[in-house]
């Protein structure tokens, strides 16, 4: 099959998190070292060569009674963070407190596990920015509010993907009339695949706030607050976006998918 691969450099304009589903728990999982500005995340046979056996327990009791084990184990206030991590993060803006706040971990691929987006994050971003497209170019389903709202009233999105993205035409025989239904088999984005992007960048410790509006006006939501681990703004990485286009072509002749839209992906 013949395939189109065009590579393309990707470039953060924002810190950005991609969660690998996990917490940084503070003096269990990470340290925060103040004349650093970082965020040491943890290497327990570091820290175990370090203390020693001896002072196990101090480091148990430490974690259990939310203390500093910075503190509490004064072998490891002289240390820098590259002594007792695995990997070290900076922090930009406000600091974590280890004995109250976790961090929302970054996601981390390949061999030498560099933080990543994956191709089906971005396949997402850019599957909206063509929805965006073809709905600007043909507004008209979107106008009409039943097309958008349910019984309920409750907005849904998926007869508007179905619409334009994903529609299978078929004859129903009771209601003796042409219908529509959403077909993840005719969906145009099948056609387009997105690599991973790896970055070589280190990644950073930001404060994500939640703005709300309340009775007063508008202000932060202290409770939603939270630390994330992102690929700094900025940050550049190289990948490739690949169509094949032999299959298009006989999708094409068969008439399987609007060859219009098809043009799009091409």
């Amino acid at each position: 099959m013949t395939r189109a691969t065009f590579s393309i450099e990707l470039k953060t304009i924002t810190p950005v998190h991609i969660g690998s589903g996990h917490e940084l728990n503070g003096n269990f999982e990470y340290l925060y070292f103040p004349q650093e500005r970082c965020v040491a995340v943890i290497d327990a046979e570091k820290i175990m060569d370090i203390i020693g056996e001896d002072h196990l327990d101090k480091w148990v009791s430490a974690i259990e009674l939310k203390q500093n084990i910075l503190q509490v184990l004064p072998m490891l206030k002289e240390k820098k963070a590259a002594d007792l991590a695995e990997r070290v993060i900076r922090v930009e803006g406000e600091v974590p407190d280890v004995t109250k706040n976790a961090i929302k971990e970054q996601l981390f691929l390949g061999t030498e596990k560099r933080a990543c987006i994956p191709g089906s994050s971005l396949k997402g971003s850019v599957r909206t920015a063509f929805l965006t497209k073809l709905i600007r170019e043909n507004p008209a389903f979107v106008q009409n509010d039943r097309n958008l709202k349910d019984r309920r009233g409750k907005f849904k999105d998926r007869e508007v993907i179905t619409e334009y993205l994903a529609k299978d035409v078929w004859f129903d025989r009771k209601k003796n009339r042409q219908v529509k239904r959403f077909s993840p088999n005719k969906d145009l984005f099948r056609f387009l695949r997105i690599s991973d992007f790896l970055f070589a960048e280190k990644t950073v410790v930001v404060k994500a706030e939640v703005a709300n509006l309340f009775r007063h006006g508008w202000g932060i939501k202290g409770e939603l607050s939270s630390f994330w681990e992102c690929i700094p703004a900025g940050s550049t990485s190289q990948g490739n976006i690949q169509i094949p286009a032999t299959l298009i072509e006989r999708v094409k002749e068969k008439r399987y998918i609007q060859s219009d839209k098809l043009d799009l992906i091409e």
